[in-house]
C-alpha cells in the first residue's frame, strides 16, 4: 500500500483530520476534530508522508475514543497557536517508549508510554504545545532543509499516491532520521518556552510541561523508553531551569485552576471498553 493511502487508512477512521476555526466563543468541548482544513500543501505532503513512516515503525493505538480526546486537547490549543488554519492531526501511536514527534503540516504524534506518564490534561496540553510549537515555529522545515538533499526534500512534497514506492522510499529513509538526531537545541529551548505561553492560551496550568519535565527527569537514565528522548533533547536539568525562570518572570501572579479530572475520567472509559 502507498505511504498516503497507509497514513489516510489509518486516521480517516479515527477522525484524526481536522483544522482551524476562530476561538470566540469556544471551548474545548465545542473544538470538532473533524473541521475542515486548509487545502493540502508541499508541507502537508511532507508531514503526511512523514506520518505514515512513523506509524510504519509503529502502529496507531485502535483506540477511537483516546484519539478524538487528544485530538480535542490538541486542536484546543492549536488554535492558540499562530497557525490555527493548519490541518492540525494528533495521532497516539501504540508503543510503550516516551516520546512525541513533529512533521510539517501540523502532523503530531505521541506515543501511549508518554501519554500514560501524564497525570491531568494540563500536562497532555502542554506536550502537545511543545510539538504545536516546534511546527508553528517551522522547526521540522527547517530541520529537514539541513538533513537532506533538495531533491529528496521535493520528493516528499509530493503526493506519495503519484510517485512509485521507490521514488519515495529514500527520501522518506532520509528524513526521518530526523527523530534521530533531534533539533537543534535552540529549538528545542525555544518550543519550551512557546508551550508555555500556548498552554496558558489555552486556560492550562502555564506550570503543566514543567512538571511533566521533573517527572522525566527522576526516570532512570538507562531506561529503554526514554532512551531516544534523552539522545535528541538538551538535559532536563537545563529545561526545568530555564522554565523555572520564565514562570517566575511572567506567570508567578496567574491564578492557577484546580486541574479537573478530564483525563482520568477518559481513562476509565477507555479502560472498560472490550
Amino acid at each position: 500500500m502507498k505511504l498516503r493511502q497507509l497514513f489516510l487508512a489509518c486516521l480517516t477512521p479515527l477522525v484524526l483530520l481536522g483544522g482551524g476555526c476562530e476561538t470566540k466563543g469556544q471551548s474545548l468541548d465545542s473544538v470538532q476534530p473533524g473541521t475542515t482544513g486548509q487545502a493540502l500543501t508541499s508541507a502537508t505532503n511532507t508531514g503526511r508522508n512523514m506520518m505514515a513512516g512513523i506509524i510504519g515503525a509503529a502502529p496507531l493505538v485502535e483506540n477511537d475514543r483516546l484519539h478524538d480526546y487528544v485530538n480535542r486537547v490538541g486542536h484546543w490549543v492549536a488554535l492558540q497557536s499562530g497557525r490555527p488554519d493548519l490541518r492540525w492531526t494528533f495521532a497516539v501511536l501504540d508503543t510503550p517508549h516516551i516520546n512525541a514527534f513533529a512533521a510539517p503540516g501540523g502532523y503530531i504524534a505521541i506515543t501511549l508510554g508518554y501519554y500514560q506518564l501524564l497525570q491531568t490534561e494540563d500536562q497532555l496540553a502542554a506536550v502537545l504545545a511543545r510539538q504545536i510549537a516546534h511546527v508553528d515555529q517551522r522547526h521540522p522545515s527547517s530541520a529537514l532543509e539541513q538533513l537532506i538533499p533538495a531533491a529528496s526534500l521535493k520528493a516528499l512534497q509530493q503526493d506519495a499516491d503519484k510517485l512509485p514506492r521507490k521514488d519515495i522510499h529514500q527520501p522518506l529513509k532520509q528524513a526521518l532520521q530526523l527523530y534521530v538526531h533531534g533539533f537543534y537545541p535552540g529549538f528545542e529551548f525555544t518550543a519550551d518556552r512557546e508551550a508555555m505561553t500556548l498552554t496558558t492560551r489555552a486556560g492550562y496550568d502555564p506550570f503543566a510541561l514543567l512538571d511533566v519535565l521533573i517527572t522525566l527527569s527522576s526516570i532512570d537514565p538507562g531506561d529503554d523508553s526514554v532512551r531516544l528522548m534523552l539522545a535528541t533533547r538538551p538535559e532536563f536539568s537545563q529545561r526545568i531551569e530555564n522554565l523555572a525562570i520564565l514562570g517566575d518572570r511572567h506567570f508567578a501572579n496567574f491564578e492557577i485552576v484546580e486541574p479537573g479530572d478530564r483525563l482520568r475520567r477518559i481513562n476509565l472509559e477507555i479502560a472498560r471498553q472490550p
